[in-house]
């Protein structure tokens, strides 16, 4: 999965891109902007968006500690290019290896509430890995939250990502105090993380208003997401993202089998879902 990770991060401007689709889903109506003619996702979401980011997460290069430079050299004989960028959740540092990271536009307090991503790392992948892609989110009006606990594979994490996001849109001394729309909530995931999205997409749209009245999930990003979920059961809007080349995640395989055909092919009965 350390190879994978590192090629994703590499991958910022799809996947950008990817979420600003189901941005336009979840935003009214009424606000929809109309693109030019011949305008594509990564010609609008290839650049960092207009506003600053704030986060408490720092990183560091990943080969600063020795568990790190073991994923650095792997990655590098893969074939990758890109260094990675670690925090120093364990064991790539000493602080907790459980826990949530949260980013959002610096200048949030002047904007109206703002949509909620919740991603969750892939297996074994530290939560510094995915800093790229949750900056860039972020530079584009969302609130971004990281949850990990190393394993990273079932929806108990993303769970614990929208009760820490939950909890920072009631408390008043929080900068996301009021400011987080939970009505436009997307789930998302790389490997194992993305096996998680789908499992929160299949659980949180039946429980959603009773976690918070306003609550709605409007989306599943899933990026080479591992074989433990059933896109038959997902009931929301779903992007499926695999490597043509990879080995670890085939295209072939479950994600085009049990999730992808299924999810496209579940008895219909009134229309999907989304709010």
């Amino acid at each position: 999965m350390m190879r994978i990770a590192a090629r994703v991060r590499a991958g910022t401007a799809i996947v950008a891109a990817a979420i600003a689709v189901f941005a336009t889903v979840a935003a009214p109506a009424a606000t929809a902007e109309v693109p030019e003619p011949g305008t594509t996702a990564q010609s609008v979401f290839n650049k960092p968006g207009p506003h600053p980011v704030a986060t408490p997460v720092r990183t560091n290069p990943c080969q600063e500690s020795v568990w790190g430079m073991v994923e650095h050299i792997v990655v590098h004989m893969l074939g990758n290019r890109d260094d990675m960028t670690c925090t120093q959740a364990f064991p790539n540092g000493l602080d907790s290896p459980i826990g949530v990271n949260t980013y959002y536009p610096a200048d949030i307090a002047d904007l109206p509430a703002v949509p909620l991503l919740v991603f969750t790392s892939g297996f074994g992948a530290n939560p510094g890995m995915y800093d790229a892609l949750a900056r860039q989110w972020a530079s584009h009006g969302f609130v971004v939250v990281i949850p990990y606990e190393f394993f990273n594979s079932l929806v108990y994490v993303p769970a614990l990502g929208v009760a820490t996001a939950v909890v920072a849109d009631r408390d008043p001394n929080s900068p996301l105090y009021n400011k987080i729309d939970l009505s436009r909530t997307i789930f998302g995931g790389h490997s194992g993380g993305g096996q998680a999205a789908l499992q929160a997409g299949t659980v949180f749209p039946g429980i959603a208003s009773t976690i918070d009245p306003a609550m709605r999930v409007r989306g599943v990003l899933a990026i080479e997401p591992g074989p433990l979920a059933v896109g038959a059961l997902v009931s929301v809007p779903t992007l499926f993202l695999t490597g043509y080349n990879d080995f670890v995640v085939p295209d072939f395989a479950w994600v085009r089998w049990w999730q992808y055909n299924l999810f496209f092919r579940r008895p219909r009965g009134s229309p999907m879902p989304v709010g």
